[in-house]
Protein backbone atom coordinates (compact mmCIF):
# COMPACT_ATOMS: atom_id res chain seq x y z
CA UNK A 1 0.00 0.00 0.00
CA UNK A 2 2.84 2.42 0.87
CA UNK A 3 4.47 1.65 -2.45
CA UNK A 4 1.22 2.39 -4.31
CA UNK A 5 0.82 5.74 -2.50
CA UNK A 6 4.43 6.64 -3.25
CA UNK A 7 3.87 5.92 -6.96
CA UNK A 8 0.69 8.05 -6.95
CA UNK A 9 2.50 10.96 -5.26
CA UNK A 10 5.42 10.75 -7.71
CA UNK A 11 3.00 10.53 -10.65
CA UNK A 12 1.09 13.61 -9.48
CA UNK A 13 4.31 15.55 -8.95
CA UNK A 14 5.66 14.65 -12.38
CA UNK A 15 2.34 15.35 -14.04
CA UNK A 16 2.16 18.83 -12.55
CA UNK A 17 5.63 19.85 -13.77
CA UNK A 18 5.75 22.09 -16.82
CA UNK A 19 8.28 21.62 -19.54
CA UNK A 20 10.23 24.81 -20.21
CA UNK A 21 10.30 25.35 -23.96
CA UNK A 22 12.57 28.39 -23.74
CA UNK A 23 9.80 30.73 -24.87
CA UNK A 24 9.40 29.15 -28.31
CA UNK A 25 5.71 28.36 -27.91
CA UNK A 26 3.68 31.10 -29.62
CA UNK A 27 1.10 32.91 -27.50
CA UNK A 28 -2.52 31.89 -27.93
CA UNK A 29 -4.42 33.87 -30.58
CA UNK A 30 -6.27 36.97 -29.40
CA UNK A 31 -9.94 36.11 -29.41
CA UNK A 32 -11.17 39.52 -28.23
CA UNK A 33 -11.58 40.76 -31.82
CA UNK A 34 -11.14 39.46 -35.39
CA UNK A 35 -7.84 40.09 -37.16
CA UNK A 36 -7.60 42.83 -39.78
CA UNK A 37 -4.99 44.53 -41.94
CA UNK A 38 -6.95 47.80 -42.23
CA UNK A 39 -6.32 51.04 -40.34
CA UNK A 40 -9.62 51.33 -38.53
CA UNK A 41 -11.64 52.35 -35.52
CA UNK A 42 -14.25 49.60 -35.26
CA UNK A 43 -17.17 48.77 -33.02
CA UNK A 44 -17.29 44.98 -32.79
CA UNK A 45 -20.17 42.86 -31.51
CA UNK A 46 -19.02 39.30 -30.67
CA UNK A 47 -22.69 38.28 -30.67
CA UNK A 48 -24.77 39.85 -33.46
CA UNK A 49 -28.16 38.30 -32.61
CA UNK A 50 -29.62 38.29 -29.09
CA UNK A 51 -32.98 37.78 -27.43
CA UNK A 52 -34.90 40.69 -25.96
CA UNK A 53 -33.72 41.08 -22.35
CA UNK A 54 -30.36 39.40 -23.03
CA UNK A 55 -26.99 40.92 -22.17
CA UNK A 56 -24.25 41.40 -24.77
CA UNK A 57 -21.02 43.30 -25.31
CA UNK A 58 -19.80 45.92 -27.79
CA UNK A 59 -16.03 46.36 -28.12
CA UNK A 60 -14.26 49.44 -29.45
CA UNK A 61 -11.20 48.20 -31.37
CA UNK A 62 -8.37 50.21 -32.89
CA UNK A 63 -6.62 48.43 -35.74
CA UNK A 64 -3.05 48.99 -36.88
CA UNK A 65 -2.20 52.20 -35.04
CA UNK A 66 1.32 53.41 -34.39
CA UNK A 67 2.54 55.01 -31.14
CA UNK A 68 -0.94 55.75 -29.78
CA UNK A 69 -0.74 57.24 -26.27
CA UNK A 70 -4.46 57.79 -25.82
CA UNK A 71 -7.83 57.53 -27.53
CA UNK A 72 -11.20 59.20 -27.01
CA UNK A 73 -14.53 58.92 -28.79
CA UNK A 74 -18.26 59.33 -28.56
CA UNK A 75 -20.40 56.32 -29.39
CA UNK A 76 -24.04 56.78 -30.30
CA UNK A 77 -26.46 53.88 -29.95
CA UNK A 78 -30.12 52.95 -30.38
CA UNK A 79 -31.33 53.76 -26.87
CA UNK A 80 -34.84 52.64 -27.82
CA UNK A 81 -33.45 49.11 -28.35
CA UNK A 82 -30.57 48.77 -25.88
CA UNK A 83 -29.31 50.06 -22.57
CA UNK A 84 -25.62 50.37 -21.67
CA UNK A 85 -25.17 49.00 -18.16
CA UNK A 86 -21.44 49.46 -17.63
CA UNK A 87 -18.09 49.84 -19.34
CA UNK A 88 -14.58 48.60 -18.77
CA UNK A 89 -11.18 49.36 -20.21
CA UNK A 90 -9.99 46.89 -22.85
CA UNK A 91 -6.57 45.26 -22.91
CA UNK A 92 -5.00 47.47 -25.62
CA UNK A 93 -3.44 50.03 -23.29
CA UNK A 94 -1.82 47.49 -21.01
CA UNK A 95 -2.09 46.94 -17.26
CA UNK A 96 -4.75 48.93 -15.44
CA UNK A 97 -2.19 50.70 -13.25
CA UNK A 98 -0.65 52.38 -16.30
CA UNK A 99 -3.82 53.96 -17.66
CA UNK A 100 -6.44 56.50 -16.77
CA UNK A 101 -9.93 56.67 -18.17
CA UNK A 102 -12.92 58.95 -18.28
CA UNK A 103 -16.23 57.52 -19.34
CA UNK A 104 -19.93 57.96 -18.99
CA UNK A 105 -23.15 58.89 -20.67
CA UNK A 106 -23.32 62.22 -22.50
CA UNK A 107 -27.06 61.97 -23.10
CA UNK A 108 -29.70 59.27 -23.60
CA UNK A 109 -28.12 57.83 -26.76
CA UNK A 110 -24.45 58.87 -26.56
CA UNK A 111 -21.66 57.38 -24.48
CA UNK A 112 -18.20 59.02 -24.26
CA UNK A 113 -14.90 57.56 -23.14
CA UNK A 114 -11.23 58.39 -23.01
CA UNK A 115 -8.33 56.08 -22.25
CA UNK A 116 -4.70 57.11 -21.94
CA UNK A 117 -1.43 55.98 -20.49
CA UNK A 118 -0.22 58.04 -17.54
CA UNK A 119 2.01 60.98 -18.48
CA UNK A 120 5.67 60.05 -18.34
CA UNK A 121 5.03 56.30 -18.54
CA UNK A 122 6.91 56.01 -21.83
CA UNK A 123 4.22 53.64 -23.07
CA UNK A 124 2.34 53.61 -26.37
CA UNK A 125 0.17 51.25 -28.37
CA UNK A 126 1.47 50.02 -31.71
CA UNK A 127 -0.74 47.43 -33.35
CA UNK A 128 -4.35 46.56 -32.65
CA UNK A 129 -6.44 46.10 -29.54
CA UNK A 130 -9.66 46.57 -27.61
CA UNK A 131 -9.89 50.05 -26.09
CA UNK A 132 -13.24 49.87 -24.28
CA UNK A 133 -15.88 47.19 -23.66
CA UNK A 134 -19.52 48.23 -23.23
CA UNK A 135 -21.83 45.86 -21.35
CA UNK A 136 -25.34 46.23 -22.79
CA UNK A 137 -28.72 44.56 -22.63
CA UNK A 138 -31.58 44.47 -25.10
CA UNK A 139 -34.79 46.29 -24.12
CA UNK A 140 -36.83 46.00 -27.36
CA UNK A 141 -36.87 43.92 -30.54
CA UNK A 142 -35.39 45.27 -33.77
CA UNK A 143 -31.94 46.28 -34.98
CA UNK A 144 -29.67 48.26 -32.67
CA UNK A 145 -26.89 50.30 -34.23
CA UNK A 146 -23.74 51.52 -32.46
CA UNK A 147 -21.69 54.22 -34.25
CA UNK A 148 -18.58 56.28 -33.60
CA UNK A 149 -19.08 60.02 -34.13
CA UNK A 150 -16.20 60.80 -36.57
CA UNK A 151 -15.74 64.39 -35.34
CA UNK A 152 -15.40 63.12 -31.75
CA UNK A 153 -12.76 60.43 -32.44
CA UNK A 154 -9.25 61.33 -31.27
CA UNK A 155 -6.10 59.24 -31.16
CA UNK A 156 -2.97 61.02 -29.91
CA UNK A 157 0.72 60.40 -29.39
CA UNK A 158 2.52 61.03 -26.08
CA UNK A 159 3.56 64.55 -27.14
CA UNK A 160 -0.10 65.46 -27.67
CA UNK A 161 0.03 65.44 -31.45
CA UNK A 162 -2.80 63.62 -33.20
CA UNK A 163 -2.26 60.52 -35.29
CA UNK A 164 -2.27 62.36 -38.62
CA UNK A 165 -3.55 59.88 -41.18
CA UNK A 166 -7.20 60.15 -40.12
CA UNK A 167 -8.14 60.85 -43.72
CA UNK A 168 -7.54 57.16 -44.37
CA UNK A 169 -9.03 55.68 -41.20
CA UNK A 170 -12.02 53.44 -41.64
CA UNK A 171 -14.71 54.03 -38.99
CA UNK A 172 -17.01 51.02 -38.70
CA UNK A 173 -20.31 50.71 -36.81
CA UNK A 174 -21.78 47.58 -35.21
CA UNK A 175 -25.32 46.25 -35.42
CA UNK A 176 -27.09 43.77 -33.18
CA UNK A 177 -30.38 42.12 -34.10
CA UNK A 178 -32.75 41.67 -31.17
CA UNK A 179 -35.42 38.96 -31.40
Amino acid sequence: MKRFLLLVVIGVMLGSCKKDDGGTTPPPPDTEFPASTKFAATLYAPTTTVSNGASFEIRFVLYNVSQAFGAAAEITFSNDKVQIDSSSIGSAFGPSGAIISLRGPVNANTYAYGVSYRAGSGSSLTGSGVIVKLKCHAIATGTATFSITPSKLEIKRADGTPINNFGTILIEPATVTIN
